[in-house]
Protein backbone atom coordinates (compact mmCIF):
# COMPACT_ATOMS: atom_id res chain seq x y z
CA UNK A 1 0.00 0.00 0.00
CA UNK A 2 2.94 2.40 0.80
CA UNK A 3 4.18 1.75 -2.84
CA UNK A 4 0.96 2.55 -4.42
CA UNK A 5 0.63 6.04 -2.42
CA UNK A 6 4.26 6.82 -3.16
CA UNK A 7 4.13 6.18 -6.51
CA UNK A 8 0.82 8.29 -6.85
CA UNK A 9 2.13 11.08 -4.84
CA UNK A 10 4.90 10.96 -7.51
CA UNK A 11 2.14 11.18 -10.60
CA UNK A 12 0.35 14.08 -9.22
CA UNK A 13 3.33 16.02 -7.89
CA UNK A 14 4.77 15.00 -12.09
CA UNK A 15 1.33 16.31 -12.99
CA UNK A 16 1.51 19.47 -10.79
CA UNK A 17 5.03 20.73 -11.88
CA UNK A 18 4.20 19.97 -15.68
CA UNK A 19 1.43 22.51 -15.03
CA UNK A 20 3.75 25.19 -12.81
CA UNK A 21 6.41 24.85 -16.34
CA UNK A 22 3.97 27.46 -17.48
CA UNK A 23 4.94 29.48 -15.44
CA UNK A 24 8.49 29.47 -15.49
CA UNK A 25 9.15 32.60 -13.52
CA UNK A 26 6.79 31.01 -10.33
CA UNK A 27 8.64 27.75 -10.38
CA UNK A 28 11.33 28.06 -7.92
CA UNK A 29 8.49 29.37 -5.44
CA UNK A 30 6.41 26.31 -6.52
CA UNK A 31 9.21 23.82 -6.00
CA UNK A 32 9.91 25.43 -2.59
CA UNK A 33 6.54 24.71 -2.03
CA UNK A 34 6.33 21.42 -2.94
CA UNK A 35 9.21 20.60 -0.97
CA UNK A 36 7.87 22.30 2.18
CA UNK A 37 4.82 20.06 1.92
CA UNK A 38 6.81 16.83 1.69
CA UNK A 39 8.68 17.89 4.96
CA UNK A 40 5.77 18.80 6.64
CA UNK A 41 4.40 15.04 5.46
CA UNK A 42 7.42 13.36 6.60
CA UNK A 43 7.11 15.47 10.28
CA UNK A 44 3.77 13.91 10.65
CA UNK A 45 4.45 10.55 10.06
CA UNK A 46 7.49 10.89 12.79
CA UNK A 47 5.14 12.20 14.79
CA UNK A 48 3.26 9.41 14.40
CA UNK A 49 6.02 7.07 14.90
CA UNK A 50 6.09 8.89 18.24
CA UNK A 51 2.77 8.35 19.55
CA UNK A 52 3.15 4.60 18.62
CA UNK A 53 6.02 4.41 20.76
CA UNK A 54 4.70 6.18 23.72
CA UNK A 55 1.88 3.63 23.42
CA UNK A 56 4.18 0.89 23.38
CA UNK A 57 5.91 2.33 26.66
CA UNK A 58 2.82 2.32 28.18
CA UNK A 59 1.54 -1.48 27.25
CA UNK A 60 4.58 -2.82 28.64
CA UNK A 61 5.18 -0.90 31.91
CA UNK A 62 8.77 0.10 30.26
CA UNK A 63 10.11 2.01 32.58
CA UNK A 64 13.21 5.01 31.86
CA UNK A 65 15.56 5.88 33.80
CA UNK A 66 15.72 9.60 35.47
CA UNK A 67 18.50 10.60 33.55
CA UNK A 68 16.87 9.64 30.51
CA UNK A 69 13.38 10.91 31.55
CA UNK A 70 15.15 14.14 31.86
CA UNK A 71 16.76 13.95 28.48
CA UNK A 72 13.32 13.06 26.57
CA UNK A 73 11.41 16.46 28.32
CA UNK A 74 14.33 18.33 27.40
CA UNK A 75 14.48 17.12 23.71
CA UNK A 76 10.66 17.34 23.60
CA UNK A 77 10.41 20.47 25.43
CA UNK A 78 12.93 22.00 22.76
CA UNK A 79 11.33 20.07 19.52
CA UNK A 80 7.85 21.95 20.87
CA UNK A 81 9.92 25.49 20.98
CA UNK A 82 11.08 24.66 17.22
CA UNK A 83 8.12 23.84 15.97
CA UNK A 84 6.54 27.19 17.05
CA UNK A 85 9.74 28.77 15.69
CA UNK A 86 9.02 26.91 12.09
CA UNK A 87 5.14 28.20 12.20
CA UNK A 88 5.99 31.71 12.91
CA UNK A 89 8.94 31.42 10.02
CA UNK A 90 6.25 30.29 7.49
CA UNK A 91 3.73 32.76 8.72
CA UNK A 92 6.01 35.39 8.16
CA UNK A 93 8.71 34.55 6.16
CA UNK A 94 11.13 36.22 7.79
CA UNK A 95 14.85 34.88 6.73
CA UNK A 96 16.00 35.76 10.42
CA UNK A 97 13.62 33.75 11.48
CA UNK A 98 14.23 30.99 9.12
CA UNK A 99 17.98 31.02 9.95
CA UNK A 100 17.22 30.61 13.22
CA UNK A 101 15.27 27.87 12.69
CA UNK A 102 18.37 26.43 10.68
CA UNK A 103 20.29 26.73 13.70
CA UNK A 104 18.51 25.80 16.69
CA UNK A 105 17.28 22.42 14.83
CA UNK A 106 21.22 21.85 14.36
CA UNK A 107 21.63 22.15 17.89
CA UNK A 108 18.42 20.22 18.75
CA UNK A 109 20.11 17.56 16.54
CA UNK A 110 23.28 17.42 18.15
CA UNK A 111 21.63 17.58 22.07
CA UNK A 112 19.89 14.49 20.25
CA UNK A 113 22.89 12.76 19.52
CA UNK A 114 24.20 13.30 22.71
CA UNK A 115 21.20 11.79 24.56
CA UNK A 116 21.52 8.58 22.82
CA UNK A 117 25.03 8.55 23.51
CA UNK A 118 24.26 8.84 27.14
CA UNK A 119 21.82 6.32 27.11
CA UNK A 120 24.27 3.52 25.93
CA UNK A 121 26.79 4.19 28.19
CA UNK A 122 23.85 4.19 31.05
CA UNK A 123 23.09 0.80 29.26
CA UNK A 124 26.78 -0.39 29.31
CA UNK A 125 26.75 0.71 33.20
CA UNK A 126 23.06 -1.06 33.71
CA UNK A 127 21.57 2.00 34.82
CA UNK A 128 19.00 1.66 32.35
CA UNK A 129 16.55 -0.65 31.11
CA UNK A 130 17.13 -2.97 28.33
CA UNK A 131 13.69 -3.54 27.90
CA UNK A 132 13.09 -0.08 27.77
CA UNK A 133 16.09 1.00 25.06
CA UNK A 134 13.99 0.02 21.99
CA UNK A 135 11.54 2.36 22.88
CA UNK A 136 13.28 5.04 23.70
CA UNK A 137 15.35 4.61 20.62
CA UNK A 138 12.46 5.07 18.74
CA UNK A 139 11.66 8.13 20.16
CA UNK A 140 15.27 10.02 19.74
CA UNK A 141 15.54 8.54 16.19
CA UNK A 142 12.14 9.68 15.32
CA UNK A 143 12.81 13.30 17.12
CA UNK A 144 15.84 13.11 15.18
CA UNK A 145 14.08 12.56 12.04
CA UNK A 146 11.67 15.21 12.71
CA UNK A 147 14.63 17.98 13.50
CA UNK A 148 16.14 16.66 10.26
CA UNK A 149 12.98 18.21 8.29
CA UNK A 150 12.68 20.61 10.11
CA UNK A 151 16.30 22.05 8.97
CA UNK A 152 15.16 21.02 5.36
CA UNK A 153 11.78 22.94 5.83
CA UNK A 154 14.00 26.09 7.19
CA UNK A 155 16.53 25.53 4.07
CA UNK A 156 12.85 25.49 1.16
CA UNK A 157 12.32 28.76 3.26
CA UNK A 158 15.10 30.46 2.75
CA UNK A 159 16.08 32.96 -0.28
Amino acid sequence: LGALIAEEQREILESVVTRASRYPDKLSTFRRYVALAADLERIGDYTVIILQAIRDKMETQAKFCPAGMRELKFLFESLQYLLRCARDAIQTGNPILQRYLADTANTLDASADQAARDHLERLMTGDCSPAAAPIYHELIDSLKGIVRHMRLLAECLLP
